[in-house]
Protein backbone atom coordinates (compact mmCIF):
# COMPACT_ATOMS: atom_id res chain seq x y z
CA UNK A 1 0.00 0.00 0.00
CA UNK A 2 1.33 3.32 -0.83
CA UNK A 3 0.63 6.53 0.90
CA UNK A 4 -2.03 7.88 -1.29
CA UNK A 5 -3.75 4.62 -0.99
CA UNK A 6 -3.81 5.03 3.16
CA UNK A 7 -4.84 8.65 2.20
CA UNK A 8 -7.64 7.31 0.35
CA UNK A 9 -8.24 4.60 2.55
CA UNK A 10 -8.53 7.57 5.91
CA UNK A 11 -11.46 9.64 3.57
CA UNK A 12 -13.51 6.86 3.03
CA UNK A 13 -13.63 4.86 6.04
CA UNK A 14 -12.23 7.60 8.40
CA UNK A 15 -10.97 6.92 12.10
CA UNK A 16 -12.36 6.67 15.31
CA UNK A 17 -11.86 9.36 18.15
CA UNK A 18 -12.03 8.07 21.91
CA UNK A 19 -14.05 10.95 22.82
CA UNK A 20 -17.34 9.87 21.78
CA UNK A 21 -19.18 7.53 23.89
CA UNK A 22 -21.85 7.12 26.31
CA UNK A 23 -21.67 4.55 29.22
CA UNK A 24 -24.48 3.46 30.63
CA UNK A 25 -26.34 1.90 33.30
CA UNK A 26 -29.23 1.09 36.21
CA UNK A 27 -28.47 1.30 39.43
CA UNK A 28 -29.15 -2.24 41.08
CA UNK A 29 -33.30 -2.24 42.30
CA UNK A 30 -31.85 -2.33 45.49
CA UNK A 31 -30.47 0.86 45.82
CA UNK A 32 -33.43 3.20 43.37
CA UNK A 33 -34.81 4.67 46.42
CA UNK A 34 -31.56 6.20 47.29
CA UNK A 35 -30.80 7.17 44.50
CA UNK A 36 -34.18 9.12 44.51
CA UNK A 37 -33.24 10.53 47.51
CA UNK A 38 -29.70 11.79 46.61
CA UNK A 39 -31.72 12.97 43.49
CA UNK A 40 -29.11 10.85 41.11
CA UNK A 41 -31.13 10.26 37.57
CA UNK A 42 -29.64 7.75 35.76
CA UNK A 43 -28.81 9.94 32.81
CA UNK A 44 -27.35 12.33 35.07
CA UNK A 45 -24.65 9.60 36.22
CA UNK A 46 -24.10 8.80 32.33
CA UNK A 47 -22.98 12.10 31.97
CA UNK A 48 -20.92 12.47 34.61
CA UNK A 49 -18.71 9.19 33.44
CA UNK A 50 -16.08 11.49 31.53
CA UNK A 51 -13.96 7.71 30.65
CA UNK A 52 -14.56 4.31 29.55
CA UNK A 53 -12.72 1.59 28.29
CA UNK A 54 -14.09 -1.40 25.82
CA UNK A 55 -12.97 -4.83 27.96
CA UNK A 56 -10.51 -6.91 27.03
CA UNK A 57 -9.51 -10.50 26.73
CA UNK A 58 -6.62 -12.76 27.34
CA UNK A 59 -6.00 -16.28 26.39
CA UNK A 60 -4.46 -18.68 28.90
CA UNK A 61 -2.19 -20.92 28.09
CA UNK A 62 0.09 -23.77 28.76
CA UNK A 63 3.04 -25.47 27.51
CA UNK A 64 2.48 -28.23 26.09
CA UNK A 65 5.54 -29.91 24.41
CA UNK A 66 4.83 -30.01 20.07
CA UNK A 67 5.53 -33.71 19.95
CA UNK A 68 4.59 -34.78 23.49
CA UNK A 69 8.22 -34.16 24.31
CA UNK A 70 10.92 -31.81 22.92
CA UNK A 71 10.09 -27.97 22.36
CA UNK A 72 7.08 -26.81 24.11
CA UNK A 73 4.51 -24.31 22.80
CA UNK A 74 1.83 -22.39 24.05
CA UNK A 75 -1.74 -23.97 23.76
CA UNK A 76 -4.86 -21.76 24.59
CA UNK A 77 -7.67 -23.24 27.04
CA UNK A 78 -9.22 -20.46 28.43
CA UNK A 79 -10.22 -16.63 28.51
CA UNK A 80 -9.74 -14.43 31.12
CA UNK A 81 -11.77 -10.85 31.46
CA UNK A 82 -10.14 -7.28 32.12
CA UNK A 83 -12.12 -5.26 34.37
CA UNK A 84 -13.73 -2.53 33.23
CA UNK A 85 -13.02 0.65 34.68
CA UNK A 86 -15.53 4.53 34.44
CA UNK A 87 -14.14 7.55 35.63
CA UNK A 88 -16.74 9.96 37.08
CA UNK A 89 -17.06 13.67 37.65
CA UNK A 90 -18.39 14.24 41.16
CA UNK A 91 -20.70 16.72 42.32
CA UNK A 92 -21.06 19.46 44.60
CA UNK A 93 -22.96 17.49 46.36
CA UNK A 94 -21.36 14.28 46.73
CA UNK A 95 -24.56 12.23 45.48
CA UNK A 96 -22.29 10.32 43.68
CA UNK A 97 -19.56 9.27 45.75
CA UNK A 98 -22.65 8.59 48.49
CA UNK A 99 -24.35 6.32 45.93
CA UNK A 100 -21.14 4.29 44.91
CA UNK A 101 -20.72 3.91 48.97
CA UNK A 102 -24.06 2.36 49.63
CA UNK A 103 -23.45 0.29 46.55
CA UNK A 104 -20.45 -1.13 48.37
CA UNK A 105 -22.32 -1.82 51.58
CA UNK A 106 -25.09 -3.82 49.39
CA UNK A 107 -22.09 -6.06 48.56
CA UNK A 108 -20.27 -6.36 52.23
CA UNK A 109 -21.65 -4.49 54.64
CA UNK A 110 -18.94 -2.65 56.16
CA UNK A 111 -20.72 0.46 56.82
CA UNK A 112 -17.74 2.17 58.87
CA UNK A 113 -18.16 2.12 62.57
CA UNK A 114 -21.84 0.77 62.21
CA UNK A 115 -20.20 -2.30 61.20
CA UNK A 116 -18.43 -2.44 64.26
CA UNK A 117 -21.19 -1.81 66.41
CA UNK A 118 -23.13 -4.62 64.44
CA UNK A 119 -20.29 -7.39 65.53
CA UNK A 120 -21.48 -6.24 69.18
CA UNK A 121 -24.86 -7.30 68.85
CA UNK A 122 -26.57 -3.96 68.78
CA UNK A 123 -29.21 -2.98 65.96
CA UNK A 124 -28.27 -0.89 63.56
CA UNK A 125 -30.61 1.37 61.29
CA UNK A 126 -29.51 2.28 58.09
CA UNK A 127 -31.17 4.78 55.51
CA UNK A 128 -34.97 4.86 55.71
CA UNK A 129 -34.74 2.83 59.01
CA UNK A 130 -33.95 -0.26 57.58
CA UNK A 131 -32.30 -2.87 59.69
CA UNK A 132 -28.37 -3.34 58.40
CA UNK A 133 -27.75 -7.03 58.20
CA UNK A 134 -24.84 -8.47 60.27
CA UNK A 135 -21.06 -6.75 59.99
CA UNK A 136 -19.55 -7.59 57.11
CA UNK A 137 -22.52 -9.77 55.59
CA UNK A 138 -21.81 -10.47 51.86
CA UNK A 139 -25.40 -9.77 49.87
CA UNK A 140 -26.81 -11.58 47.52
CA UNK A 141 -25.76 -10.88 43.46
CA UNK A 142 -29.20 -10.60 42.09
CA UNK A 143 -29.47 -7.54 44.62
CA UNK A 144 -26.05 -5.32 43.60
CA UNK A 145 -25.28 -6.50 40.25
CA UNK A 146 -26.25 -4.54 37.15
CA UNK A 147 -25.61 -4.59 32.96
CA UNK A 148 -23.81 -1.79 31.75
CA UNK A 149 -23.80 -0.53 28.03
CA UNK A 150 -21.16 1.45 26.62
CA UNK A 151 -21.63 2.69 22.89
CA UNK A 152 -18.86 4.09 20.76
CA UNK A 153 -19.79 7.16 18.02
CA UNK A 154 -17.78 7.67 15.10
CA UNK A 155 -17.22 11.50 13.88
CA UNK A 156 -19.88 11.76 11.04
CA UNK A 157 -23.43 12.97 12.09
CA UNK A 158 -24.44 12.22 8.53
CA UNK A 159 -26.01 9.18 7.15
CA UNK A 160 -25.26 9.91 3.16
CA UNK A 161 -27.55 13.54 3.17
CA UNK A 162 -29.53 12.16 6.55
CA UNK A 163 -28.02 13.95 9.57
CA UNK A 164 -28.51 10.86 12.39
CA UNK A 165 -27.36 12.76 15.40
CA UNK A 166 -24.83 15.51 16.60
CA UNK A 167 -22.82 12.51 18.87
CA UNK A 168 -22.08 10.51 15.17
CA UNK A 169 -23.38 7.39 14.07
CA UNK A 170 -23.08 4.29 16.11
CA UNK A 171 -20.76 1.97 15.36
CA UNK A 172 -19.91 0.01 18.33
CA UNK A 173 -21.49 -1.21 21.40
CA UNK A 174 -20.80 -3.51 24.41
CA UNK A 175 -22.31 -4.51 27.09
CA UNK A 176 -21.45 -6.05 30.24
CA UNK A 177 -23.39 -8.56 32.01
CA UNK A 178 -23.46 -9.15 35.94
CA UNK A 179 -21.15 -6.19 36.60
CA UNK A 180 -20.85 -4.81 39.69
CA UNK A 181 -18.03 -2.06 41.27
CA UNK A 182 -14.66 -3.97 42.39
CA UNK A 183 -12.95 -1.18 44.59
CA UNK A 184 -14.13 2.49 45.89
CA UNK A 185 -10.81 4.21 45.04
CA UNK A 186 -9.41 6.52 47.44
CA UNK A 187 -9.66 10.30 47.02
CA UNK A 188 -6.49 12.34 46.91
CA UNK A 189 -6.60 16.14 48.92
CA UNK A 190 -4.80 19.30 48.58
CA UNK A 191 -5.02 22.51 49.39
CA UNK A 192 -2.32 22.80 46.51
CA UNK A 193 -4.49 21.82 43.92
CA UNK A 194 -6.92 24.72 43.70
CA UNK A 195 -8.40 24.44 40.39
CA UNK A 196 -8.34 19.98 40.42
CA UNK A 197 -11.72 18.56 40.21
CA UNK A 198 -12.29 15.29 41.96
CA UNK A 199 -12.91 12.36 39.71
CA UNK A 200 -13.44 8.61 40.88
CA UNK A 201 -12.68 5.65 38.67
CA UNK A 202 -13.99 2.65 39.56
CA UNK A 203 -13.17 -0.82 38.02
CA UNK A 204 -15.84 -2.76 37.84
CA UNK A 205 -16.35 -6.85 37.35
CA UNK A 206 -18.58 -8.99 35.34
CA UNK A 207 -19.21 -12.43 34.18
CA UNK A 208 -19.46 -11.94 30.67
CA UNK A 209 -19.84 -9.23 27.55
CA UNK A 210 -20.93 -8.89 24.18
CA UNK A 211 -19.97 -6.90 21.79
CA UNK A 212 -22.06 -5.55 18.80
CA UNK A 213 -21.35 -3.76 15.55
CA UNK A 214 -24.23 -2.06 14.06
CA UNK A 215 -22.49 -0.71 10.62
CA UNK A 216 -22.11 -4.50 10.24
CA UNK A 217 -25.35 -5.64 11.02
CA UNK A 218 -24.65 -7.16 14.41
CA UNK A 219 -27.03 -6.46 17.22
CA UNK A 220 -27.55 -8.03 21.41
CA UNK A 221 -28.73 -11.59 20.96
CA UNK A 222 -31.71 -11.07 23.61
CA UNK A 223 -31.07 -15.49 23.84
CA UNK A 224 -27.37 -14.69 25.12
CA UNK A 225 -28.29 -11.90 27.75
CA UNK A 226 -31.57 -14.37 29.21
CA UNK A 227 -28.93 -17.46 29.65
CA UNK A 228 -27.05 -15.40 31.35
CA UNK A 229 -28.78 -13.24 33.71
CA UNK A 230 -32.28 -13.95 32.83
CA UNK A 231 -34.49 -11.22 31.69
CA UNK A 232 -32.49 -8.54 30.57
CA UNK A 233 -31.94 -5.15 33.32
CA UNK A 234 -32.01 -2.92 30.12
CA UNK A 235 -33.33 -3.75 26.61
CA UNK A 236 -31.98 -2.24 23.30
CA UNK A 237 -34.77 -0.25 22.75
CA UNK A 238 -34.05 1.48 26.16
CA UNK A 239 -30.45 1.88 26.02
CA UNK A 240 -30.62 3.21 22.34
CA UNK A 241 -33.35 5.95 23.65
CA UNK A 242 -31.38 6.41 26.89
CA UNK A 243 -28.41 7.14 24.20
CA UNK A 244 -29.99 9.20 22.21
CA UNK A 245 -31.26 11.23 25.14
CA UNK A 246 -27.30 11.46 26.34
CA UNK A 247 -26.22 12.60 22.80
CA UNK A 248 -29.11 15.20 22.84
CA UNK A 249 -27.88 16.21 26.48
CA UNK A 250 -24.11 16.41 25.09
CA UNK A 251 -25.30 18.07 21.85
CA UNK A 252 -26.94 20.65 24.03
CA UNK A 253 -24.52 21.19 26.49
CA UNK A 254 -20.99 21.58 24.45
CA UNK A 255 -19.05 23.35 27.52
CA UNK A 256 -20.59 21.19 30.05
CA UNK A 257 -17.80 20.08 31.87
CA UNK A 258 -16.58 24.05 31.97
CA UNK A 259 -19.93 25.64 33.37
CA UNK A 260 -20.93 23.02 36.03
CA UNK A 261 -21.14 24.34 39.17
CA UNK A 262 -18.99 22.49 41.64
CA UNK A 263 -20.21 24.51 44.73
Amino acid sequence: MNISEFQGSINQRGVLQNNRFVAFFNVPKSLEKLQTRYGIQDKIISARCEAAQIPGVNLTTIDQPRLGYGPSEAMPHNVTLDDVSLTFLLDGQSSLHALFYEWFNTIVNFQGSTGQSTLKGNQTMGPGGKTIGSAFEVGYKENYRTDILISVYNASAYEGNRKVSDMGINVMNVRLFNAFPKTLPSVDLSWQNNDELIRLTVPFSYTDFQMTYPRHGTTFNPSIAAAITGPADISQDEAAREFAEAADFYSENSSFTSTLDYT
